[in-house]
């Protein structure tokens, strides 16, 4: 089961980086057109302009807006695939802790791991996890980033901003009351958050399977 997690996070982070690479490629054209016509782009100083010297400001204005608009849309790209890759992570997690917990109740009642139902809900999978096995998920390995990242994920699909359970987490205590997709979100910690985390989830449960 470890080596199919590591596999699916393999994937989602080549996914991941796609998109960066894809921004980088974009955003050193557009640096690289700046610099090349840096002086072509700078505005003039006077206002008193002939009508055609006029007309070659107004171009060279819509040609900077034009590189800023295509700076925003390359931020908000990075923002809006970060948040979408918090969301798919997690739910890869929900995934696995059901996966985890189906294999336990099937091999310890000797039933078919699919006729059993997976805990609905973080709540749930707390309860049953220790009720079933005696398992604390908060624990296991790296249970504090896995779980920023659940938090993260459950703002992101309610209400994107950092509130007050955001804010108990130290990386967002400067970014109090802020939008989202205006915060840098730590994606390199969430993954190997989570990788540790159910990976110590696994090894806890094998042991006791044994």
């Amino acid at each position: 089961m470890y080596t199919e997690l590591r596999l699916l996070l393999f994937d989602f982070c080549r996914m991941h980086q796609i998109v960066y690479k894809e921004i980088v490629h974009i955003e050193e054209g557009l640096t690289r057109f700046t610099q090349e016509n840096k002086g072509e782009l700078t505005l003039s100083s006077t206002l008193d302009l002939s009508e055609e010297e006029y007309y070659k400001e107004l171009q060279k204005t819509r040609t900077l807006d034009s590189i800023i608009a295509q700076d925003q849309e390359n931020k908000r790209v990075i923002g809006f695939i970060d948040q979408m890759c918090v969301v798919g992570l997690w739910a890869l997690a929900e995934q696995f802790l059901g996966k985890i917990y189906r294999k336990y109740i099937a091999v310890t009642t000797s039933v078919d791991a699919d006729t059993v139902s997976s805990p609905s809900g973080w709540d749930d999978f707390n309860k049953k996890y220790e009720r079933s096995m005696g398992v604390v998920l908060s624990k296991c390995d790296s249970f504090q980033d896995a779980n920023e990242c659940r938090v993260v994920n459950n703002a992101i699909k309610h209400n994107p901003t950092v509130g007050k359970k955001l804010e108990e987490f130290p990386y967002f205590a400067p970014y109090k009351g802020e939008k989202l997709m205006e915060v840098p979100l730590d994606m390199q910690r969430y993954l190997n958050g989570v990788n540790n985390f159910l990976g110590s989830l696994m090894e806890e449960v094998e042991a006791q399977l044994d």
